[in-house]
């Protein structure tokens, strides 16, 4: 509802009074901080990855359709009417030669897609209940269920 809140302050930043929780499923997407200190290398990079998003999509398109359904569904309900870049997925994060501990992303909707990208050695992603090790090279892509699946990176 919100009819009372004070409209000076940002939504992220509301908070009831006698309440120790937040409903951040209802919270207004953001960008990160990091994109607008950067700002014209975020839209380099976007830039950049523009052809590979298209082709991202065309492929889920074909392979796993329901799910781009899904996730389509989802991000074009957003508030802000802001598309984000990597659409289908409503967001996407670089994560450069990071080191994981086993996990579950918890409010990842329906799934995660890694894309690996450079030149490297190691950094194979486990997923724990399949029992799977993937080892992924530079163009190679991964989709999973990130909120249901346990997983981490080895080191590089």
């Amino acid at each position: 509802q919100g009819y009372d809140a004070p409209r000076e302050v940002h939504p992220l930043k509301l908070y009831l009074a006698n309440k120790k929780r937040t409903n951040h499923s209802q919270m207004v997407p953001y960008r990160s901080k990091e994109c607008f200190l950067f700002q014209e290398e975020y839209d380099r990079l976007c830039n950049c990855l523009d052809q590979v998003f298209t082709w991202l999509q065309d492929k889920m398109e074909c392979r796993l359709p329901q799910l781009c359904i899904d996730i389509k569904a989802f991000a074009e309900i957003l508030p802000g009417q802001e598309r984000s870049p990597a659409y289908p997925f409503s967001g996407f994060v670089i994560n450069l030669n990071a080191c994981t501990k086993a996990h579950r992303d918890a409010k990842d909707l329906q799934a995660c897609l890694v894309m690996a990208i450079g030149r490297f050695t190691g950094g194979d992603i486990c997923l724990v209940e399949p029992g799977l090790v993937i080892e992924l090279r530079s163009g190679d892509v991964v989709i999973f269920p990130s909120h249901k699946i346990t997983h981490f990176n080895l080191p590089y």
